[in-house]
C-alpha cells in the first residue's frame, strides 16, 4: 500500500535498495557504471576552456525518487550552476504500442517530496534546484514550463524509459542546449535495444 502513503504527500525511501550518493563517488572506475559516466561528463565540461560555465546547468527529465539527480550534484556542483528536475510524480503514463509488454501506467511513481527528501539529504541546496512538475504523456511546449528555465543545460539526462515521454523531452529541451552540451540517455537500449520503442525511437525521431 506504499501508493497511499505516496499520495498523501509522505516521503518513501528504500534505504540501501535505493540508496543515494551523499559524497562524490570514487571516480577510478569510469566507464559503463553511472558514477564514471557523470565524471567523465565533468571532465569532457572542464576541459572546454574556452566554455562559460556561468549559465550552465543540468536538467533531468525523469527523476523518480532522486537517486540520479544525487550523484549529479556530487559530480557537477562545483562545474555546473543549476539543476533542473522535470517529472510528472505520476509514474510512468502514456506509452506507445507494444511498450506495455515492458512498462505499465505508474511504474517509477514516487511523490516530489520523496525526491526532495533524498536531494536534500544529500547535501544538495535547493536553492540551486527547480523542481518542475510536467505531464510527459503530453507536449511540454507551453510557455510557463519553458519560462521555468532559466539557464542553458550543459548536460542532459533522458531517463523517460517509453517514447512519447523521451520524444517530448527531447524536443522540450531543444532550445535550452548549451553548446558542445551532453545528451545522456538512460534506457536507449531498453526493450530489447528495439529502435521502434522508447528512447531510442526518440532520438531517431528528433
Amino acid at each position: 500500500k506504499l501508493k497511499d502513503y505516496k499520495d498523501k504527500g509522505i516521503p518513501v525511501v528504500f534505504g540501501n535498495a535505493r540508496d543515494v550518493f551523499f559524497t562524490k563517488p570514487d571516480v577510478s572506475r569510469r566507464g559503463i557504471s553511472y558514477a564514471g559516466m557523470f565524471q567523465l561528463c565533468d571532465d569532457y565540461i572542464n576541459g572546454i576552456k574556452q566554455l562559460d560555465k556561468s549559465n550552465l546547468a543540468y536538467g533531468e527529465f525523469g527523476v523518480f525518487d532522486g537517486r540520479t539527480c544525487t550523484l549529479a550534484w556530487q559530480v557537477f556542483s562545483q562545474t555546473l550552476q543549476h539543476f533542473y528536475a522535470f517529472d510528472s510524480f505520476k509514474g510512468i503514463l502514456g506509452k506507445a504500442p507494444g511498450e506495455d509488454y515492458f512498462y505499465q501506467t505508474g511504474d517509477y511513481y514516487a511523490n516530489k517530496e520523496t525526491f526532495l527528501l533524498n536531494f536534500t539529504v544529500a547535501g544538495g541546496q535547493e536553492s540551486r534546484l527547480s523542481l518542475v512538475e510536467c505531464d510527459f504523456d503530453n507536449s511540454l511546449e507551453t510557455p510557463d514550463k519553458h519560462e521555468a528555465v532559466k539557464h542553458q543545460f550543459g548536460v542532459i539526462h533522458i531517463d523517460c524509459d517509453v517514447y512519447p515521454a523521451a520524444l517530448h523531452a527531447l524536443e522540450f529541451a531543444t532550445p535550452h542546449l548549451a553548446d558542445n552540451f551532453i545528451l545522456l540517455l538512460d534506457d536507449y537500449d531498453s526493450m530489447w535495444g528495439d529502435s521502434s520503442k522508447g528512447e531510442k525511437r526518440a532520438l531517431n525521431e528528433w
